[in-house]
């Protein structure tokens, strides 16, 4: 909650701290959906404010999951956080590994928001780097996703990573 009021009041920082606290605190009860769904608020905190960095300390606190804990949940997020953070140094090989796992694992969830999540921070990797027709079909399906469920800020931000593609000769 702290996490939560944080962001709202644009502390990013004290959000971020907040959610490395509420991770820990999760992970030593063995509430891995819950440390889960932490991660993946911090992730797009530090996104909205180019705090992608901080996403390496809150990653590694996951080490303490065997790998028969880890659920798709897990996976998707973990993943999607190693990605922001590979991509944030310009690591695209890294980026695009993490994310590749990232996606897999939400595709296979169901969980529409998370899934589009993912397919809009993959899709603005692969523009960043270039492959706009790579990116294209993935942001194609996450406006898709973002239009019916009625995400205006993460239409917004799918509008903006499409503008480079725009750009013509």
């Amino acid at each position: 909650r702290l996490a939560l009021i944080a962001a709202e009041e644009r502390r990013p920082d004290d959000a971020l701290r907040s959610a490395h606290l509420l991770i820990e605190s999760d992970l030593e009860q063995g509430r891995t959906f819950a440390a889960a769904s932490a991660l993946k608020f911090a992730s797009t905190t530090a996104q909205d404010h180019t705090r992608v960095p901080a996403l390496a300390d809150l990653t590694a606190l996951f080490n303490v999951v065997p790998e028969l804990g880890r659920t798709r949940e897990l996976v998707a997020n973990i993943s999607r956080a190693q990605g922001l953070f590979a991509a944030d140094k310009g690591d695209e090989a890294a980026a695009v590994e993490a994310f590749s796992a990232a996606l897999a694992a939400a595709r296979g969830l169901g969980e529409r928001w998370l899934l589009a999540e993912v397919l809009a921070d993959y899709g603005r990797l692969l523009v960043s780097v270039g492959r706009f027709d790579d990116a294209a079909p993935l942001l194609d399906e996450a406006q898709q996703l973002w239009e019916r469920m009625g995400a205006v800020r993460w239409l917004e931000r799918i509008e903006a990573a499409r503008s480079p593609a725009k750009v013509t000769a």
